[in-house]
């Protein structure tokens, strides 16, 4: 398989993601069954619900299966291989990761990584085990004789069961691990935070535990085993229940070798806690400056030997038997006696070449003081005159007060007594420490003051004179008039040129009235600068008449008059001629009476024209000779003519 995703499977029996088998191992049959997986991701898978369900994301048995990077997570099965199920075979992990996955059943479920049963082989190079879950063995659980884990520079972290957080090792099985973490596992019921050991081997080496936690023993519980503990840092491991043995607990058969290494910052319960066969302590291992105690020796044999150079180990508690519980192997002289100390401020003393805590108390000197460079914190280091025991208590926080002697400025230092208080077995030590305060840097920030060069500015320090040249700013804001200049917003002082068109002009004072024809002259003046003024012309008012009035009426014959005065000036007087008053003729305008006389003369003059013709003329009783004839031409040519047609007609 390389890369792609196998997800979201279910089966009824075994293997809910991938199931790899070899089903006729004994005669040889067949070639041997091998799955590769080459990145990708095995999630989401499930196994039967039934005590047979096992691996719900991978199930090998009688076979092999090899993971190169890639996932395996979030995968579920009732019992057993929460992740993946070895039997009689192996599985080698080359990093990648297996996470998230768990066994459901709540009391005997088992491996929610990793379930390793059976002459079976798991080896982890690199990767992580993480957040997975089961009730015993949250992240591998590996059981039975010939079975075995090899897990090498790998992270076992965020795991959780009843029983074995981390790893859990049973029944003969084998444990090697080099390197790597084992970090923040949790056992909230029972025993081994990160590592449990009934009844097999474990040997670890260079690895770090930590974070880790359990109702007994956080660290490595060790109980009917031997366990070889060399060069391995045990940190910050608590018990949620118990009062001892949070970084080490061994009980029963057991024998254990611890080489080396550092087991410090436990809590909740001395960190070495023994009651078994052997424990054997060697090289130059730091058991100290755990929470609630280093080493009880609480069983009967502690065996310190060939201590080194270095070495510092704790006692918590008196020894049980009237000769010491630490057996030397020749190891133990006056000399390394020192490598040892007492929690409950008791002396370390060599009996026949043995290590025990005597009934004398330290005889402490007075304590020698160590400041931290800015004295916010100081170490009083007391130490035994009888055994040269050192215990060291550090002041810091509210255990240091200060007094200013010499406050500094930005122009001078100053000088500041710091005080340190520390309690230690039953008494109060002080120690003062005066210390140069450096010149403060100069205020800008919080300053108000400003200088400027009438284009920029720039501040002056807040407690002094200095100026801060190299941040400049332009001046800006205010308004510039005719005789001063914009004043700037941020520094108050003046900047830029005048602005010759900003007056502040009184009101327009008339040196020449305007007339009904002529203009008139007026000037202001600066309210500013009275050197500035201001000259304009006032338009000429032109003639304002008032009505008219009747100087002399029209009449029929004769026209009338009127005139008006001007208001502006009443020499000023226009007249105009009244048009005569015309007869009052049913409405008619003088023009149509005038033409309908003209036409009605005219008519009366044809009437009698022609009554005249008709009458006299044509009779020949009046109006007789040349001039009628001429006169009368007209009528002639029109009735000459017809009468001539008449004769010609009676004729």
């Amino acid at each position: 398989m390389e890369d792609g995703a196998i997800s979201d499977n279910v089966t009824n029996d075994r293997g809910g993601g991938v199931y790899v088998e070899n089903d006729n191992p004994s005669t040889g049959a067949g070639a041997e069954t091998i799955f590769i997986m080459k990145g990708g991701s095995i999630s989401g898978n499930a196994s039967a619900a039934d005590y047979s369900g096992a691996g719900g994301g991978v199930y090998v048995t009688n076979a092999s299966f090899t993971m190169e990077k890639g996932t395996i997570s979030d995968n579920v099965t009732q019992i057993n291989g929460g992740g993946v199920y070895v039997e009689n075979g192996s599985f080698t992990m080359e990093d990648g990761s297996i996470s998230g996955n768990k066994t459901t059943s709540s009391g005997s479920s088992y491996g929610g990584g990793v379930y390793v049963y059976e002459n079976s082989t798991f080896t982890m190079n690199g990767g992580t085990l993480s957040s997975n879950e089961a009730s015993n063995g949250g992240g591998v659980y590996v059981v039975s004789n010939g079975s075995k884990i090899e897990i090498t520079d790998s992270e076992i972290s965020g795991n959780k069961s009843f029983c074995g957080g981390g790893i859990y090792i049973t029944s003969g099985a084998e444990a090697e691990i080099h390197g790597g973490s084992i970090r923040d596992n949790i056992a909230d019921g029972s025993n081994g935070g990160g590592i449990y050991v009934y009844s097999g081997t474990l040997n670890i080496d260079g690895t770090e535990i930590s974070g880790c936690s359990a109702s007994t023993c956080g660290g490595i519980y060790v109980s009917d085993s031997t366990a070889n503990i060399s060069n391995v840092t045990i940190t910050g491991c608590s018990n949620l229940i118990t009062d001892y043995g949070s970084a080490i607990y061994a009980y029963g058969n057991v024998t254990v070798t611890l080489t080396n290494g550092e087991i410090t910052g436990n809590k909740k319960g001395a960190a070495t806690y023994f009651v078994g066969k052997e424990f054997i302590i060697s090289g130059a291992p730091h058991i100290c400056d755990n929470e609630d105690g280093d080493l009880v020796p609480s069983g009967p044999t502690y065996k310190i030997e060939n201590l080194e150079e270095g070495a510092k180990i704790g006692i918590t508690g008196t020894p049980p038997t009237p000769n010491g519980v630490f057996t030397t192997g020749g190891a133990i002289t006056e000399d390394n006696i020192k490598c040892f100390y007492s929690n409950d401020q008791k002396c370390i003393k060599v009996i026949n070449g043995e290590a025990s805590v005597s009934s004398e108390p330290h005889a402490y000197a007075e304590p020698v003081w160590s400041w931290a460079e800015d004295c916010t914190s100081a170490d009083a280091t007391f130490t035994c005159g009888n055994c040269q025991h050192a215990e060291t208590v550090t002041a810091s926080g509210e255990d240091i007060v200060s007094d200013v002697i010499t406050p500094a400025t930005c122009t001078s230092t100053g000088e500041t007594a710091y005080t340190a208080t520390v309690e230690f077995n039953g008494g109060t030590k002080t120690d003062t420490r005066n210390k140069e305060v450096a010149a403060l840097p100069h205020d800008y920030a919080d300053s108000t003051k400003y200088n400027s060069d009438g284009a920029q500015h720039w501040k002056i320090c807040k407690n002094c004179t200095a100026e801060d040249t190299d941040h400049k700013e332009n001046c800006s804001g205010g308004t510039a008039t005719c005789n001063v200049k914009a004043v700037c917003s941020v520094c108050g002082n003046a900047y830029g040129d005048l602005d010759a068109t900003n007056h502040a002009w009184g009101e327009w004072t008339v040196s020449k009235a305007a007339t009904c024809t002529e203009k008139g002259e007026q000037a202001r003046i600066c309210s500013r600068d009275d050197t500035h003024k201001e000259t304009g012309e006032i338009d000429a008012k032109g003639h304002s008449f008032g009505e008219w009035t009747v100087t002399k009426a029209a009449t029929e014959t004769e026209e009338g008059e009127e005139r008006r005065i001007c208001s502006n000036d009443n020499t000023h007087v226009e007249t105009r001629s009244i048009p005569k008053v015309v007869p009052d003729n049913g409405g008619l305008s003088a023009g149509v009476i005038a033409g309908i006389s003209v036409a009605g003369i005219l008519l009366l003059l044809l009437i009698i024209y022609v009554v005249c013709y008709f009458a006299l003329y044509r009779r020949d009783i009046l109006l007789k000779g040349k001039f009628f004839d001429v006169i009368y031409a007209p009528m002639n040519a029109i009735f000459g003519k017809k009468e001539q047609e008449e004769e010609t007609e009676n004729s």
